[in-house]
């Protein structure tokens, strides 16, 4: 929680996150539009309370094999880029993650620094992060904004995840629909913008290969 937001009648994340929705001039300043209509959405649609976040949902495995056949050779392409990724944020204790579109692990790569509080908030495959489960996280809440974003500490809506930043880039399939979201997460302190500069060309290089591979018995003109 933000320094400045203490001595403010705001104590905690959880009284954070209720003066924001219940109007407080002040705590609202402190958070972006984007923000804002996720916590309504959690708040309003999904009957989420910040302050008790429900035990980690992981579908069983045979769902989840389904899934991942679901999603034809995206894993295939998506593993060296993700291995990449990882091996270019080395050290700095990320977790570099890929979801389908229902927000929903198909594949993981953890730094040693980053497994205790992966565990602590169940980030491990077959678990749903959607934001109707999680609340406002990076990888269900690309999955509705269709955007890359970050969703940094206390913009998270349960306390229980408010450790967490979140970097999300959605990847599109080639009819424009969302196919998976590609997420680095970590405790970092601030939200590294070089971060979402690396996780966003690797999420268009998976996209491209996608794209590439769904489109192998087509004429593609490059321009």
């Amino acid at each position: 929680m933000p320094n400045a937001l203490m001595g403010r009648g705001v104590e905690n994340h959880e009284e954070f996150v209720r003066a924001v929705l219940g109007g407080n001039p002040v705590a609202r300043a402190k958070v972006d539009d984007l923000t804002f209509t996720s916590w309504q959405r959690c708040r309003d649609q999904y009957g989420l309370d910040p302050a008790h976040a429900p035990d980690p949902l992981i579908i069983p495995r045979s769902d989840l094999r389904d899934r991942q056949e679901g999603v034809g050779h995206l894993l295939e392409i998506a593993r060296p880029e993700m291995t990449n990724l990882y091996q270019q944020l080395a050290g700095s204790g990320h977790a570099i993650i890929l979801t389908d579109r229902e927000g929903v692990l198909m594949n993981y790569i953890g730094d040693p620094g980053f497994t205790h509080a992966a565990a602590d908030v169940g980030i491990r495959t077959g678990a749903v992060w959607s934001e109707a489960v999680q609340g406002t996280n990076g990888m269900g809440t690309c999955v509705i904004e269709r955007k890359p974003l970050v969703i940094h500490k206390s913009a998270h809506y349960f306390t229980s995840n408010a450790s967490l930043t979140c970097a999300a880039a959605p990847i599109f399939d080639p009819h424009g629909d969302v196919l998976a979201i590609l997420d680095a997460s970590s405790e970092a302190q601030l939200a590294q913008q070089h971060t979402m500069v690396l996780l966003n060309m690797s999420a268009q290089v998976i996209e491209n290969r996608v794209f590439f591979c769904a489109m192998k018995e087509a004429y593609v003109f490059r321009f």
